[in-house]
């Protein structure tokens, strides 16, 4: 017994200094009980006026006032409330009238109700700083992510405008079609926020406001590549001009929104025999004929854009050799070569080209004019009917370009440098099945077991 250190220590200490302990150690229980009953109370209360104050604003776009707000008490669907202020000296009186300062908020780990939020100084916490609600986020934007709050009223027709100068003029402007498609899907976005009475400020520009765009498109009967196609214009705009651009925000407005990436259909392409078909649909012996074939004949032969092939300039073909420049997209000079076969109708074609022609366009008219789009889009459609192959269109030549150079044993780096790609990923989805197709084969010459 005389080994026990608590009584060692009760020996060894005056009478009076264990009542003293005795009582301090019963006033601190219970005012830990009081003031524990008074953060219940007090969270009670709070939740009762988050309530009432909810069902005066129901189910409106419009946020709440900013004087019936709770500090620290989330939305309907989250009601987190928090405990009264730190810590705090309170004052107790004793049984024999000595005033006993003890010091709360310390070492409570009590939680009364699993939905209360109980932490240090959580009172104070700012309502633009409270954890929002997924849906919320959706909706509409914090005020901290703006790098200045006006920023959120912001003209989008203004935005917009700036946005066209922005990449259609400098250094890095992108090519003609590739603005107007990016200003028509922005275009086609702000009538959608028309439609839903939002108004045409960079704070409409939201997660919830996309989706209810995309789901419009799909009630249009928009195919998912169009649909992705312009949700990335969409997103382009938001990240590459209005946060890291323009920095009117801190973030990305978009950054919730998930590039879609549907699956892509397997590429059709023309055969070989398909090819000669086309070519051969051409018997008559006129103008229009060993133009049409040469055209065709390029097409096949080079794997160029519709634009590059028309807009072939007549100075820049070498007769001898069959090279030439072409203009690609996004103003990209390139260097392409005709096949044998294809020199040959082009020879037949430039015997009969108009020596009046006023223009250093290859391919004219039989008066001697440019030809236009909508001329050469004629030559393909006379093309599809007259050969019979109705799924026939100038890109598919493209396509069977890089099948066929797979097909040949060509690597993706040489389908890239061919069909002029900025990046290998485009290759590949070009190649498409004729990838598979030479893995196959590389499977039997590559095995280790012969």
């Amino acid at each position: 017994m005389r080994n026990d250190p608590i009584l060692a220590t009760a020996d060894a200490a005056p009478a009076p200094r264990i009542v003293e302990v005795g009582i301090r150690s019963w006033l601190r229980m219970v005012s830990e009980r009081e003031r524990r009953a008074a953060n219940y109370r007090v969270a009670r209360e709070r939740v009762s006026r988050t309530a009432s104050s909810v069902a005066q604003f129901p189910e409106s776009g419009r946020s709440r006032p900013a004087s019936s707000r709770v500090p620290g008490v989330e939305n309907r669907s989250r009601q987190a409330v928090e405990p009264i202020g730190g810590p705090q000296d309170v004052p107790l009186t004793g049984g024999s009238g000595q005033t006993l300062v003890l010091p709360l908020g310390q070492n409570d780990d009590h939680q009364p109700d699993k939905s209360m939020t109980h932490g240090r100084r959580s009172a104070q916490m700012a309502v633009d700083l409270a954890v929002r609600t997924q849906k919320e986020e959706e909706m509409r934007h914090p005020t901290q992510i703006w790098t200045d709050p006006a920023f959120a009223e912001e003209s989008l027709r203004r935005l917009r405008d700036e946005y066209k100068r922005h990449i259609s003029t400098g250094p890095k402007k992108l090519a003609v079609k590739t603005v107007r498609k990016y200003l028509q899907d922005l275009d086609d976005f702000l009538r959608s926020l028309e439609r839903h009475d939002q108004p045409l400020v960079l704070g409409s520009v939201t997660p919830d406001a996309v989706t209810q765009w995309t789901e419009e498109q799909e009630a249009r009967g928009n195919s998912p590549h169009s649909i992705t196609g312009r949700v990335i214009s969409i997103k382009v705009f938001a990240n590459s001009f209005i946060h890291k651009r323009l920095e009117l925000t801190s973030v990305d407005l978009l950054r919730k929104v998930a590039r879609p990436n549907p699956k892509l259909p397997q590429r059709e392409v023309l055969s070989q025999d398909e090819c000669e078909q086309v070519l051969r649909s051409y018997d008559l012996d006129t103008f229009e004929d060993v133009r049409d074939r040469a055209i065709v004949a390029t097409f096949a032969a080079t794997g160029l854009r519709l634009e590059a092939v028309r807009t072939l300039p007549l100075s820049s073909y070498d007769r001898i050799t069959g090279e030439f420049t072409a203009e690609e997209k996004g103003d990209v000079v390139r260097i392409g070569r005709l096949s044998p076969k294809a020199m040959k109708y082009m020879r037949e074609y430039l015997a009969r080209r108009p020596r009046n022609a006023l223009t250093d366009q290859l391919w004219v008219t039989g008066r001697g004019e440019p030809l236009s789009n909508g001329g050469l889009n004629m030559v393909i459609r006379r093309a599809r009917q007259r050969s019979g192959i109705t799924r026939m269109h100038a890109h598919l030549f493209r396509h069977g370009m890089a099948q066929h150079a797979a097909d040949n044993g060509a690597d993706i780096g040489t389908i890239q440098t061919l069909l002029g790609h900025k990046s290998p990923a485009m290759a590949r989805r070009y190649a498409g099945e004729a990838l598979n197709r030479q893995g196959a084969r590389l499977m039997v010459q590559f095995s280790p077991i012969g």
